[in-house]
């Protein structure tokens, strides 16, 4: 079957099938087999916006949402995730560790379904599905975006109702601030240290939620077309004078408190 003839939101849903780990390693597969499905998902969303009238377009982003929620369920106590955690001494919101040259050697075997490393391969299953859980979270943070875009907004709540990312920013107004962030970092080769700064910088002014996980952000910032990989400790970013000037310029021109 061809690609442009998939259903989008059963190949998001297949995402999770592990017999490809029998063919590549996760290491092969990530990010691009699973960021590349989300995006043909958004892809087809934005192509019914265009299609059906407001009503219709909310029945089915709900609907939507609804497939995506039932059908990716994580349950932690039922996961190998905890036990992989503590087998390479890595932290769940750091995931995938890349930089761990213990779990990335690990990541890059290929397991066979039926062999003597079948314990390894239950494992590598298991990040295997939550990298797609991972993925559906992104999805349902997308599928929020336009419903709070396309819903009539309430006197009460103006504000998270403009919110286009909710579970991520506290305001509308900090958004807004990380818009214009993101207008002036741009996307360059130093990616990786202005976002991690940013979402650290965030973080403790509370624009961004104590919750969000490192991974949550880094998906994220893949909307953009900013594809960072992690997020780096503060104590890896080395002088970071010339961000904190532009963070603060920026914040003090839209009067962010």
């Amino acid at each position: 079957m061809k690609k442009d003839n998939l259903n989008p939101l059963q190949e998001f849903k297949d995402m999770s099938n592990v017999d490809i780990l029998t063919t590549s390693s996760f290491s092969n597969l990530y990010p691009w087999y699973y960021s590349d499905k989300t995006a043909r998902l958004k892809e087809d969303v934005l192509i019914k916006m265009d299609k059906l009238n407001e009503s219709k377009f909310d029945t089915f982003l709900k609907h939507l949402r609804d497939e995506i929620a039932e059908y990716y369920i994580y349950d932690p106590n039922e996961s190998l995730i905890p036990k992989t955690i503590e087998r390479f001494g890595i932290k769940e919101s750091d995931f995938p560790p890349f930089l761990n040259k213990e779990f990335e050697k690990f990541i890059e075997i290929i397991h066979p379904n039926n062999k003597e490393v079948f314990t390894d391969y239950l494992i590598q299953r298991e990040i295997h599905i939550y990298a797609a859980h991972l993925e559906a979270g992104k999805i349902l943070t997308f599928i929020d975006g336009m419903l709070g875009n396309s819903e009539p907004a309430s006197s009460e709540t103006p504000e998270k109702l403009e919110n286009k990312y909710p579970r991520i920013f506290t305001s509308q107004k900090a958004f807004e601030f990380f818009d214009r962030l993101k207008e002036e970092f741009g996307n360059s080769k130093k990616a990786l240290a202005d976002y991690s700064f940013i979402y650290h910088r965030m973080k403790k002014d509370r624009l961004i939620f104590d919750d969000i996980k490192q991974t949550e952000f880094v998906y994220f910032l893949l909307e953009f077309g900013i594809n960072v990989g992690r997020v780096k400790p503060l104590s890896q970013q080395g002088n970071s004078d010339y961000r904190e000037g532009i963070y603060n310029r920026v914040k003090d021109l839209m009067n962010v408190s």
